[in-house]
């Protein structure tokens, strides 16, 4: 399908510099065809009119867990390791496979409609979020998490293993990343198992 998008503000990237113009943006299938002035023999199936919008590239959010989408509101205004202990842990113990996968459909939902085409993740039933993604549409870096000390992680690195080999680089939009979950939640033991397991993927 060809679509053109006409009359926006286009901020478009050139040498990761931003240059502003206004004109249209052609698309043939998932390639842009022209940015500008669209081809004198472009026919779209599909106009837009971008007129009082601004065109630009697709956001990435950087870091995000998307299923918490589903404890949004739980608990505010508390300190990190109060929320932490005292509300968010406790509740993620009964959070099921059904709650990650449904929680992170809404989770890309929000991502797309907000102009976010890409983001990188790390949280429970990492294949359910990929599952997600998949039927989304968007793209994605999973987490291949990382903590506690090594005798928690030993039984854990197959499984790790397993969402690699069956999800990294599906559909070119799915990445695996090894992903260690901070300082307090990691023994150099088990710092060490998330470094040797990067080098092995």
């Amino acid at each position: 399908m060809k679509t053109l998008i006409t009359k926006g503000v286009i901020i478009a990237m050139d040498n990761n510099l931003p240059r502003v113009q206004m004109g249209d943006v052609a698309v043939d299938g998932r390639k842009i065809v022209s940015v500008g002035d669209a081809p004198s023999d472009f026919n779209p199936d599909r106009v837009i009119d971008a007129g009082n919008s601004i065109v630009l590239p697709g956001l990435v959010n950087a870091h995000c867990h998307l299923s918490m989408v589903l404890l949004r509101n739980y608990a505010d205004d508390l300190d990190l390791f109060t929320w932490l202990n005292k509300k968010i842990w406790p509740i993620e113990e009964k959070m099921t496979e059904s709650h990650v996968h449904t929680s992170s459909l809404v989770g890309a939902a929000e991502l797309i409609r907000s102009g976010v085409t890409a983001f990188a993740d790390m949280y429970f039933f990492q294949d359910q979020t990929c599952k997600a993604v998949e039927k989304a549409g968007i793209r994605a870096r999973i987490g291949a998490p990382f903590f506690g000390d090594e005798k928690t992680m030993e039984p854990k690195i197959p499984v790790l293993q397993k969402l690699h080999n069956d999800w990294h680089g599906r559909d070119g939009r799915i990445s695996i990343d090894t992903a260690p979950h901070s300082a307090y939640m990691l023994t150099p033991g088990s710092l060490q198992m998330a470094i040797e397991f990067a080098k092995k993927k």
